[in-house]
């Protein structure tokens, strides 16, 4: 997977000492108290003695942290000890998460299976036949589809929890909680990246509330360079008045719609000015994710 946005990313470094104690928060063990740290003191000594428990030696962090922790199962070392591997473990998947870009979740990879499904393998089938994809002559291997369908699945989720909020307003109060929540259900998904759905679905509600299909179509065409005749080609698959929270759901539609065409050069070439305008919108969205900052809390 390939975030459009390389620079940006290579200029965000997280508050490690956060990330770490995010990830004892993703574990059910730690959610339900069976061993219990103080938020503030542990981050202050996470950021005091970094070389202790912020590094990638994973016997200094359980040696230095088991004198810390307070457990209800404190009397079986052999249970505290391998809860902290498992924290330890996936703190580290996080930062290798930071620093391999092919890994990072970003809009353009929601375009890239949708139309993998639909366009080869059709709609109604797409997460059965994911198994039998890996011997397909695919530009997206069977291991690349399950975890794209990961991420889907969860970005979904929170899509649906930030919606059920009521309002952007309230979603953003409760984004700890809607992240905090999807961390705990999607223990495959680095915190890091829950973190950039999040800013990639507040992204859309905020270009949302100013701007619709239309305005988006207009901006596509005179940014790439095409005419009316091209635009008015994608404005019959992709409705001009619909809302840009509907676009994604009127972009499966159209490939649905070109996939059952049998006119293959003028599918062909409607199917090239759909990727563009998802890579045109993709990149709006990734702009204004970027200038959203989430602070440690």
């Amino acid at each position: 997977m390939k975030n459009t946005d390389e620079a940006e990313n290579t200029k965000f470094q997280p508050d490690k000492a956060y990330l770490m104690w995010r990830s004892f928060e993703r574990f059910k063990e730690f959610r339900d108290g069976f061993f219990r740290l103080n938020k503030e003191t542990t981050v202050r000594t996470f950021k005091n003695q970094p070389e202790s428990f912020l590094s990638f030696d994973s016997d200094k962090f359980v040696k230095h942290m088991s004198s810390m922790i307070s457990s209800s199962l404190s009397q079986d070392k052999d249970k505290l000890n391998k809860f902290l591997y498992k924290v330890h473990e996936s703190y580290k998947k996080e930062l290798n998460y930071l620093s391999n870009r092919k890994e990072q979740f970003s809009m353009d990879i929601l375009f890239q299976v949708i139309e993998t499904l639909l366009m080869e393998v059709g709609a109604n089938k797409a997460e059965n036949e994911i198994q039998n994809l890996g011997g397909n002559k695919s530009a997206v291997t069977k291991q690349d589809l399950e975890q794209i369908m990961s991420y889907l699945r969860t970005y979904n989720k929170m899509t649906a929890r930030f919606q059920a909020a009521g309002s952007m307003k309230k979603a953003i109060e409760l984004s700890d909680d809607i992240i905090s929540q999807s961390a705990h259900e999607s223990m495959d998904i680095p915190i890091l990246a829950l973190d950039s759905m999040f800013n990639l679905i507040t992204a859309q509600f905020i270009l949302a509330q100013k701007f619709n299909c239309k305005q988006l179509l207009a901006g596509w065409r005179k940014d790439y360079g095409f005419d009316q005749d091209q635009e008015s080609r994608v404005a019959k698959l992709l409705p001009p008045t619909a809302s840009l929270i509907e676009f994604r759901n009127n972009y499966a539609k159209a490939l649905q719609m070109l996939r059952s065409q049998k006119k293959e050069i003028e599918t062909e070439m409607d199917l090239f000015l759909l990727r563009t305008v998802s890579n045109y919108y993709a990149s709006w969205i990734n702009q204004v994710a970027n200038q959203i900052n989430k602070p440690a809390a």
